[in-house]
């Protein structure tokens, strides 16, 4: 899928496809090394922080930026 950021066209439909196709792959691999007796049950998955420099984190939201709204 050929995208272009500066003219905004097919970057999200990009990447939604690109995300689908991640939990698509992590789907299949969870039901591949679950256990037959955990089959049915609810997995947890256990999230890793990023943190991004150059951003407060207690800012309490968007402090502005090319992709706000106004």
């Amino acid at each position: 899928m050929e995208t272009s950021a500066l003219q905004s066209t097919n970057v999200e439909g990009a990447f939604m496809t690109f995300l689908t196709e991640i939990y698509k792959i992590i789907s299949k691999n969870m039901l591949i090394a679950a256990p037959r007796a955990n089959y049915g049950k609810s997995q947890s998955f256990k999230g890793t922080r990023i943190i991004i420099p150059g951003q407060d984190s207690d800012s309490g939201g968007n402090s502005g930026g090319c992709c706000m709204s106004s």
